[in-house]
């Protein structure tokens, strides 16, 4: 009988058995709100937060979450810079149709469709939000397209600690390089050394001539895609605001199935992916290569 145990025990552990797959985890997108009917997004926006000045969330006031927090209105929407949330939403959910988003509008309203976008410490109190609800929400990663907070890269702004306290908790935090055909530096906040700085491949198969570039530049993704826009309608646009959705759904799609750390999966896409240029750069930056990413 003892032989016949050590024997199955033998066996039982030359058997090698899949990895543990992780729960899908929730994508947080801090942009200026959605049009929460519109097809392409409307089964993914699981929750909706609001953070502006001015009293103009939905609810007249700073704050507000919950149903039709970060929703867009018609009026506001004639403003073309208020469909920017919409756009950025439906570029996750192209990369990944099942991807859960939570959308927090970081912009203040005025009048009928007026924008102030956020500010420092209007991104801190997002990032702040995003720390403090991380487990009720199984939250895997953060977009913010929102970019050019200042003119220089500011390494000493309120919202460098919470993106570095994300970061350690192993949450991406990942920021657009801007589209100023900048081949020197990259927006801000992508140039605080704890973000991800995310370029874009453009639809001729390089390196995007709009994407700005520094060696700060972490990776890049597709950033010219078809993308909704509210009252139900798509255009075809470009940016790395698009780039950096597309790389946060994808992020999550690696997470989902490898269960991996923040720092391997970071080592992971970097040995699998592939490497752009263009003709003003003339470095190779690696995109992301989902295919070869999930093998």
């Amino acid at each position: 009988m003892k032989k016949f145990i050590a024997i199955f025990a033998v066996f039982f552990a030359a058997i090698s058995f899949p990895a543990h797959a992780a729960t899908p985890k929730t994508l947080v997108i801090i942009d200026d709100g959605v049009d929460i009917k519109h097809p392409a997004i409307a089964n993914n926006i699981v929750y909706e937060v609001c953070i502006a000045n001015y009293n103009s969330c939905p609810n007249k006031k700073t704050f507000m979450e919950g149903a039709g927090a970060a929703t867009v209105t018609s009026d506001m929407t004639t403003n073309k810079e208020w469909q920017h949330g919409t756009k950025v939403a439906s570029a996750a959910t192209q990369t990944d149709p099942n991807v859960k988003i939570i959308e927090i509008r970081c912009a203040s309203a005025i009048g009928i469709s007026g924008i102030v976008w956020c500010n420092n410490g209007q991104l801190a109190d997002a990032l702040n939000w995003v720390i403090a609800n991380q487990s009720k929400f199984n939250i895997g990663a953060v977009v913010s397209p929102i970019g050019g907070l200042s003119s220089t890269c500011d390494t000493s702004a309120i919202y460098v600690n919470p993106i570095n306290k994300l970061v350690a908790s192993g949450i991406p935090v990942i920021f657009p390089t801007g589209n100023d055909f900048n081949y020197t530096t990259v927006d801000n906040p992508a140039c605080v050394p704890n973000a991800l700085a995310i370029s874009a491949i453009d639809d001729k198969g390089r390196l995007g001539l709009y994407a700005n570039y520094s060696d700060r530049v972490d990776f890049a993704a597709s950033g010219n895609l078809n993308v909704a826009v509210p009252g139900g309608s798509y255009v075809s646009d470009f940016g790395t605001s698009l780039s950096v959705a597309v790389f946060g759904a994808d992020w999550l799609k690696i997470a989902s199935k490898k269960n991996l750390s923040y720092k391997d999966e970071y080592a992971l896409i970097k040995t699998t992916g592939t490497n752009y240029t263009n003709i003003m750069v003339k470095k190779n930056v690696l995109a992301i290569n989902i295919d070869k990413a999930l093998q």
